[in-house]
This record gives C-alpha cells, structure tokens and sequence, in this order.
C-alpha cells in the first residue's frame, strides 16, 4: 500500500513561513520544529517573500499574523453560518412540501 501524502492548509504555510521571516531562525531549525521536510519549507518561505514583495509593490500592507489569525477564523464562522442556512433551508424545504402533500391528500 502506498504512503499517503501530507497535506498542509494554506494557513499552516504562511505561519510556518513566518516564523522563518519574522524571527531570523534557519529554515532547517523551524523545519525540525514543525516536523516537515526542509525543502517545502524553503519554497513557502520563498513564496511568502515573493507575496510581500508584490504587495509593497502595489502599496498594500500584509496582514499581520494576528489579521491572518482573525481572518481565518471569520471564515471558518462565516462557513459554518451558511452550512446552517443552508441546512435550515433544506428543512424548511421539506416541512413545506410535507404540508403541501398531507393537503392534497383530503
């Protein structure tokens, strides 16, 4: 059987990056730390260099670690919210069609 993959959210990339970019530590170090192969971490940290470059470029601050942290959570809330709308909906859905087919039956 084959070995499965590790995959990394975006958020744990641009945290890992970081710690290599804000705190002057090597990458081998924080690679170590994180458990993870040292040659990913090079290339996110060279993407998130690439990434703060391009957005001095166009004058745009990058969001701190503490906006980064905060925006994510409103997202996992925002998703959550609309899974229950969603969910809401169906089941509104549904009680209106029972209402509809129990008044067809009389």
């Amino acid at each position: 059987m084959g070995v499965t993959r590790r995959q990394f959210t975006l958020e744990f990339r641009t945290d890992a990056a970081h710690r290599v970019i804000d705190s002057g530590r090597s990458v081998s170090e924080v690679a170590k730390e994180l458990s993870i192969a040292e040659h990913l971490l090079y290339k996110w940290v060279r993407d998130e260099r690439r990434r703060l470059e391009a957005a001095d470029a166009t004058c745009d601050r990058p969001l701190t670690v503490a906006e980064r942290k905060e925006l994510t959570r409103l997202r996992r809330v925002s998703s959550f919210r609309s899974a229950t709308v969603r969910g809401r909906s169906q089941v509104a859905s549904a009680a209106s069609n029972l209402r509809l087919s129990s008044l067809t039956h009389l």
